[in-house]
């Protein structure tokens, strides 16, 4: 009984070591770093006009930074980014397309947000600018 008791034990206790050695805390997660201006100014526009402009980052930390997704606060911005791993110390672009609706008259904030292994996760990229007819 007591030779079970100690196998159980040294069981339970392996269990436990593997589990732990095995799963990664999130505060362990390879932590990356974006500069970038997170105010663009793109100027005045009209109705119709079309804005293509690029945005340059930089990672600068010692780990890759890994980008999930690039997304906008609206159907009227466009983005696209060629590199989803950019090497640390390394720059990378976002290309944005933004084409005013009507409706958006006077000043205007569009959002580019940046899902990554950052800490936050998410990055923010504000468009600023006028619209007018």
């Amino acid at each position: 009984m007591k030779s079970l008791k100690i196998q159980n034990s040294f069981i339970i206790i392996f269990c436990t070591i593997f589990t732990f050695s095995c799963s990664k805390k999130a505060n362990d997660e390879e932590i990356a770093i974006i500069q970038v201006n997170s105010q663009q100014d793109i100027g005045s526009l009209k109705f119709g006009d079309t804005l293509i402009k690029h945005i340059t980052f930089k990672n600068t930390s010692s780990n890759d930074l890994i980008i999930k997704k690039i997304e906008s606060s609206c159907g009227c911005t466009l983005v696209n980014f060629k590199d989803s791993i950019v090497k640390p110390n390394s720059t990378s672009e976002i290309k944005v397309k933004f084409t005013p609706k009507i409706g958006n008259n006077g000043v205007i904030t569009e959002s580019v947000i940046i899902d990554a292994n950052t800490n936050p996760n998410f990055t923010v990229i504000y468009l600023n600018g006028t619209v007018t007819d």
